[in-house]
């Protein structure tokens, strides 16, 4: 549609107009915002617990209005266990058939270490404006005021001061930064030393808890610079002076423990550690760390890990050192020299071997057949067939006559540890042939 009007009387309901082409009257003269002079401004405050309090207030977004005339308190979600949360209170325009309302709710956020607020609907029919942050704390039972961000009046969400006017916080930063510069300077003229003192002690006390401060005491009986009494939630950051064996450690007498008091916390001497009080277990927790019980020598190399001594740690283990499976082959013509190996029955027979040694295991299994014909010799550790040989047995035949073995050609011998033996790294077994090539191949 090229051309719109309105308003004119309606005749036989002939003229009839909708809400859009309503709002459409104040396109150009209202611009989106918060109104600056209605009430509280829809800004944020804490109550209780994880409770946040949003107050009066009017706002024009998206062609609608919304009007809040009374506190509207908004719960939190519970805070995550070990992550850090910030949800965003938002005041949303959902023009969708099936809603058509405008709301004030919790948007909440991804749970993260670095925790970032969410991202906001944008689209044809919903539309979110944030009008406040709200830090949830790892374990956070309640909410202080420093715990919200307030983004009204920001260019997120910027005040309406007036028919065509609109203002955002950010322009008006730095009014306020000299006027708390001036407020300080007077401030130092009205205090005393005593007083004067006490806020020094406070503002240090504070700056030491978002610093990485050295560590004073002794490796499990840790001194800090922190407030005094400690309180729910408080962050502390050190580096420690002294490696603690994982042994149990105290900070300022309060004990420091890995998250779910399953022990102290490894401390390396020079290392940088993040930790938060719980007044619920009363003691201290580090913040989430790489654990794990690996070695160098238990990872595969090229491989990183990380466990309490460090992280990106590179592995070094081969399959030979895990002690995986190992095999080695090759090709021998055997002796042309007999020894006399003893048979099942005790009896001994001289025959032909084959001699192998270098390698770097002691084999369990090992296959020996001639690259012609088929004659061959099988050794199996705990061959099950034969009990009647603990430490092994081997399996020599003759020629297979078709592919099926003859019980005549078919013999037991012992491993006597003189003719036939298997140690470390070498093997002699019996072969029925002399001076002809065999393949083998051993493993572990």
């Amino acid at each position: 549609m090229s051309l719109t009007y309105g308003f004119y009387n309606s005749i036989n309901s002939d003229r009839k107009y909708n809400a859009e082409q309503l709002s459409s009257l104040f396109e150009g003269i209202i611009k989106d915002g918060v109104f600056m002079s209605i009430g509280d401004c829809l800004i944020a405050e804490c109550s209780s617990g994880l409770t946040v309090n949003v107050g009066t207030g009017r706002a024009w977004f998206n062609q609608t209005w919304i009007n809040n005339d009374a506190k509207l308190s908004l719960t939190m979600d519970q805070a995550e266990t070990i992550l850090n949360r910030i949800d965003t209170i938002v005041l949303e325009v959902n023009k969708d058939n099936a809603v058509r309302a405008s709301t004030i709710k919790v948007v909440k956020g991804t749970p993260s270490t670095l925790a970032v607020p969410p991202t906001l609907l944008s689209s044809e029919l919903v539309n979110q404006h944030p009008l406040a942050d709200v830090f949830v704390g790892a374990n956070m039972t309640s909410l202080s005021q420093d715990s919200i961000t307030n983004r009204v009046g920001t260019s997120d969400c910027p005040f309406v001061t007036g028919i065509l006017q609109t203002v955002n916080i950010d322009a008006l930063l730095k009014q306020w930064d000299s006027e708390f510069n001036t407020w300080i300077t007077g401030l130092k003229n009205v205090l005393n030393e005593d007083e004067a003192g006490n806020l020094l002690n406070l503002i240090n006390q504070q700056k030491a808890s978002n610093e990485y401060q050295l560590a004073g005491g002794t490796a499990n009986a840790i001194t800090l610079t922190i407030p005094d009494p400690v309180s729910d939630g408080m962050p502390i950051n050190f580096m420690a002076n002294s490696n603690n064996n994982s042994a149990a450690t105290t900070i300022n007498g309060i004990p420091f423990y890995k998250y779910g008091l399953t022990g102290a916390p490894k401390l390396v001497s020079g290392r940088a550690y993040s930790g938060w009080y719980s007044s619920l277990y009363e003691c201290f927790f580090v913040k989430a760390s790489a654990e794990g019980n690996a070695y160098v020598e238990q990872v595969l190399a090229g491989r990183t890990f990380s466990n309490e001594d460090d992280v990106g740690i590179v592995g070094t283990a081969t399959i030979d050192t895990l002690g995986g499976l190992q095999w080695r082959s090759g090709n021998q013509q055997n002796s042309s020299d007999s020894y006399y190996f003893t048979h099942a029955d005790g009896s001994t027979v001289a025959m032909n071997y084959v001699h192998v040694t270098g390698l770097p295991f002691r084999p369990r299994r090992i296959f020996i057949f001639a690259t012609s014909g088929a004659e061959g010799t099988i050794y199996q550790n705990n061959f099950p067939f034969n009990a009647n040989y603990p430490t092994g047995v081997i399996w020599n035949f003759g020629g297979l006559g078709g592919g099926i073995v003859t019980t005549a050609r078919t013999h037991n011998f012992k491993l006597d540890g003189s003719s036939a033996f298997i140690s470390d790294g070498v093997f002699r077994l019996p072969v029925t042939k002399g001076s002809i090539t065999y393949n083998w191949l051993a493993t572990t």
